[in-house]
Parts: C-alpha cells; sequence; structure tokens
C-alpha cells in the first residue's frame, strides 16, 4: 500500500527530542533527590554529634558534682581529656588542631571514640579554657569531630559548659 502524502505521525527527529527532554528531567530529578538524600544524612550526623558533646559534658557534669577533680594541668587547646562511659576520664592527652582538620584522628584514643559517621566514627574530647576570667579553669568545651557522610571535609560540634565553685 502506497504511502499517502496526508498521514499524520511523529518523525524520528520529533522523537529524539522527546527523549532527549525526558531524560534531562529525569537527570535532574535524580540529581535534586540525591542531594536532598546527602542533605539529611549530613544533618542527622550533627544531630548525633551533639548527643556526643551532651553525653560528653553530662559525664563531666556528674563527675565533678560527685566530688572528683579534673587534672589541673588540662588547660588550654592542645591538652585534652574524654570522659569514658563509665563516668571517669581519659588520661590527658595532646592534640593538633591541623591534624584532626585533616582527619588525622590518631592522638584521640579509642575510649573517646563512638560508632556512627560513615564507619569512621566520631572522635569526642574535652579542652578546658584557659582565656576566660574569672573562671578560666572552670570553662570546658566538649568537642566532637567526624569525618563527612562524602569523605571530604571534617565537620565539627562543640559544647561549652561551665563549672561554678
Amino acid at each position: 500500500m502506497p504511502l499517502k502524502l496526508t498521514q499524520k505521525g511523529d518523525t524520528i527527529l520529533e522523537v529524539l527530542i522527546a527523549v532527549a527532554v525526558l531524560s534531562l528531567i529525569l537527570t535532574m530529578s535524580i540529581a535534586t533527590a540525591n542531594r536532598s538524600s546527602m542533605g539529611n544524612r549530613q544533618a542527622q550526623e550533627r544531630a548525633e554529634a551533639y548527643k556526643h558533646t551532651d553525653s560528653q559534658v553530662e559525664l563531666l557534669k556528674a563527675h565533678v558534682e560527685g566530688g572528683a577533680t579534673i587534672d589541673p594541668l588540662i588547660s588550654g587547646t592542645t591538652s585534652a581529656f574524654c570522659m569514658k562511659s563509665d563516668g571517669s576520664p581519659t588520661l590527658r592527652f595532646t592534640i593538633n588542631e591541623s591534624n584532626i582538620n585533616n582527619g588525622n584522628f590518631s592522638a584521640i584514643p579509642p575510649d573517646c571514640r563512638q560508632p556512627g559517621a560513615g564507619g569512621s566514627g566520631y572522635y569526642n574530647y574535652i579542652t578546658r579554657k584557659s582565656s576566660i576570667p574569672p573562671f578560666e579553669n572552670n570553662t570546658y568545651t566538649a568537642h566532637t569531630r567526624w569525618v563527612k557522610v562524602n569523605g571530604n571535609n571534617v565537620e565539627k560540634a562543640s559544647t561549652v559548659y561551665r563549672i561554678y565553685p
């Protein structure tokens, strides 16, 4: 049967354009969903990190309110400790912020590590501020560090706590 010039239908060019437009829309949708999922995961990690800093502060508070003291040699930003789950502090250790910011957590003892954050874990430590008179010996900062979900950067969460004499 011969073709009639009056027949209607889509040409191959029209079909290719429709497929290209549909592909573009699907690609944009997948990219948006991926970004949203990554943002949700980062928010979950940050919430978990703040739970760890709050836990460290609560353990420190219970330790001090129980009549115990913290090593008076712990001061400044390079000397640190963390509170173990049994409520006792770890031995004092020295931290290097530059190493920690680059993801080198080797100076932080295993007692200060919590599982999570995509397998790398959360690293907790507490420093004593020495520059806020008159409470310089009573002001502590609980830090939690972890590698972001995408593995590129180190994130941090901090909570400051002051013990009043």
